[in-house]
């Protein structure tokens, strides 16, 4: 292990990224960057974080605590936070742009850039830079004509950089090469990018990275201050469904709940698909924004089963907090799943995980049938494999002494983001010395 105090005694590590929740959030990154920061911090790191000044952030002034927003209203001042690729490319490429400058200014030691919406940074900087790739199936390819319209010289583009084919650029690509440490989101997902299926086109790209040593996955995790049961007494999850069922009509039917994007990434046409199925034998809650054609999919469902089905299109964290804590099980049938904080938060609340065994699903949920068994697993993106998985789920629920030990187990998982934290130490030390 590295000994993190020397080099980082006096280190200032500057995080960019485009999301920070609770104001501006789309996706798991968000709640990253909110949450691992203070808790970098914590562990006597000078941490800080740089974010664009979304119409959210529009009443922040330009420096909280260790937030500095910049402030490019022509740019940011918009109702979400993304918008099409070609146009986020050049957006997010003058806020690296501005990151960049602002690090100079503060006299940052390394840089920590977050997808590819802030791959320049690794590509301009002139400090030690990581890249973090939270989610590789999204690389922004665009039209090579950002390149000059941020004033950048050609040189970058190269195939060795961030050129991709006849006029079009990969800022993934560009970032993964150019940084001097990249990482993802968990380990099990840091060997999925090496393979043809898992890497989306930068396989060999990032099997370069790790051959020379420079590939790591750390798992992600959640504050467990945050993401606090509370009394955890005989009949608390009872309470908590009488809570949700004033809003939303249950039956006594176990409560299964599925929380995050309406993706085909996640599953959802799968759930959807399996929720048909004669077989199935839970209630339903979906909560989430995504595909439209999903959330249409999704109310018809609904409509179709009023006795079972219960739809929210919303992102609400406050409800989402209700479900979990309401609900028996969580299912999570996605095709492909860097890390995922949806199944952490769940096993905190005690709503057991039904997940596809892959990435950090795979590394974060054991099957019950495993030693060390915390949820329930299985093997392909599959209406028969979703639906053999809740048959299984079924099964347990009849048997609640058994159902009530997985459940314990699931509680008891190792989420918290300070068991990851040793290992953030030693990536910073490694870039700073």
């Amino acid at each position: 292990m590295v000994d993190a105090a020397e080099p980082l005694n006096r280190a200032l590590i500057l995080w960019v990224v485009c999301e920070l929740a609770p104001e501006a959030q789309v996706g798991g990154l968000g709640d990253v960057a909110r949450t691992l920061p203070p808790l970098l911090r914590d562990a006597g790191l000078d941490v800080r974080v740089c974010v664009p000044k979304h119409r959210a952030f529009k009443k922040k002034p330009a420096v909280e605590g260790h937030v500095y927003y910049i402030d490019r209203p022509e740019l940011f001042d918009r109702d979400g936070v993304y918008g099409s690729a070609d146009d986020d490319a050049y957006r997010f490429g003058v806020f690296a742009q501005e990151a960049v400058v602002l690090a100079k200014r503060l006299g940052a030691t390394v840089l920590h850039a977050h997808d590819w919406q802030t791959a320049f940074v690794p590509v301009i900087a002139t400090v030690p830079t990581i890249f973090t790739v939270h989610n590789v199936a999204y690389q922004g390819v665009v039209d090579s004509g950002v390149i000059p319209a941020l004033g950048l010289p050609w040189s970058v583009a190269g195939d060795d950089g961030l050129g991709f084919g006849w006029q079009k650029v990969n800022l993934l690509k560009g970032g993964v090469l150019a940084a001097d440490l990249v990482t993802t989101v968990s380990e099990t997902h840091a060997k999925d990018i090496q393979t043809p299926e898992g890497g989306f086109g930068l396989h060999a790209a990032f099997a370069a990275r790790a051959a020379e040593g420079a590939l790591h996955g750390i798992m992600n995790g959640i504050d467990t201050r945050l993401w606090d049961p509370g009394a955890v007494t005989p009949g608390w999850k009872l309470e908590h469904r009488r809570a949700l069922a004033e809003q939303f009509a249950l039956s006594d039917r176990p409560l299964l709940v599925s929380i995050g994007r309406l993706t085909e990434q996640k599953g959802i046409d799968v759930l959807i698909a399996a929720a048909r199925e004669p077989s199935f034998s839970f209630d339903l809650f979906v909560l989430g924004t995504g595909d439209a054609a999903l959330q249409t999919e999704l109310q018809a469902l609904a409509a179709e089963r009023p006795d079972r089905v219960r739809v929210a299109i919303a992102f609400d964290e406050a409800l989402s907090r209700r479900a979990l804590l309401a609900g028996d099980f969580f299912v999570m049938p996605s095709r492909f799943e860097p890390a995922g904080l949806a199944q952490l938060q769940a096993q905190r609340f005690g709503a057991v995980p039904i997940v596809r065994r892959t990435g950090g699903l795979a590394e974060s949920v054991i099957d019950m049938g495993d030693p060390g068994g915390n949820g329930i697993c299985f093997a392909d993106a599959s209406v028969a494999s979703l639906s053999h998985a809740l048959g299984r789920a079924r099964a347990l629920w009849d048997d609640r002494s058994k159902y009530a030990a997985l459940q314990s187990a699931a509680m008891a998982a190792k989420v918290d983001w300070r068991e990851r934290v040793p290992k953030y130490l030693e990536l910073y030390a490694r870039a700073a010395g």
